[in-house]
């Protein structure tokens, strides 16, 4: 695992003369302050797929059929996949007249515009191919997949791992310095963390007929996981 290392040194020497005479005395502070990085590659193990329903009718009584109809099949490969209702969420619902505008300026009514939206979360991120090219089979041609990420549900594991290398990273840093400039460490004075947030990451795929397969190919790759930190030594 390579680790990459981002490191600041500052060596400061200070002193404060006290103007009170019954108090008068010299202090000094000394430290060494440096800076590591640490990192880790984690692999994805839960993928999350927005997809849509939309569908155009005469009336708004025809569309939520469509619609309904639409999720019932979108539900039977839920289950195909044993994925629990939990996991599949509606976030956005809407039906709307759609017009068609004549060259007069004057405007038809067209139908009625359906929409809904879902999230789905996949456990199982090897069966993530297969249930995106059934989603995109259903026979009524009313479903889109509008993106598809990737995501490491056990983050803080893998965090906590780069933060220990970020430390070690530092204090061998710190170590060397003292040594090469014969001073000796103390206690720790400052430690302060720099590291980022992470959010899910798009999947790149290909699809089923450029891979001559029966499935779409996702390629999951990796999330590299960083942490960075700033630690202070006194100087004994």
């Amino acid at each position: 695992m390579k680790t990459r290392i981002s490191i600041t040194l500052l060596i400061c020497l200070s002193s404060l003369l006290l103007t009170n005479p019954a108090n008068a005395a010299v202090t000094s502070t000394r430290y060494i302050e440096v800076s590591g990085l640490g990192s880790v590659k984690a692999i994805p193990d839960r993928v999350t797929i927005q997809f849509s329903a939309t569908s155009l009718k005469e009336s708004t009584k025809l569309v939520n059929q469509a619609l309904a109809d639409d999720y019932k099949a979108v539900h039977e490969i839920l289950l195909t996949y044993k994925i629990k209702n939990i996991d599949v969420k509606t976030t956005a619902v809407s039906i709307e007249p759609e017009y068609k505008y004549l060259e007069d300026g004057s405007r038809t009514l067209n139908g009625y515009r359906g929409f809904e939206s879902y999230t789905l979360n996949i456990i199982d991120v090897s069966a993530a191919g297969d249930i995106i090219s059934s989603l995109s089979e259903i026979p009524s041609n009313d479903i889109s997949i509008n993106s598809t990420a990737s995501y490491v549900s056990n983050i803080n594991s893998y965090k906590n791992k780069a933060m220990e290398r970020a430390a070690f990273d530092a204090k061998s840093k710190a170590l060397v310095y003292a040594k090469s400039l014969h001073l000796k460490l103390s206690k720790v004075m400052i430690v302060i963390d720099y590291s980022p947030s992470y959010s899910p990451t798009p999947v790149g795929s290909m699809a089923k007929s450029d891979m001559n397969q029966n499935s779409v190919s996702l390629d999951m790759g990796y999330t590299l996981i960083e942490s960075s930190v700033k630690v202070r030594w006194a100087i004994a």
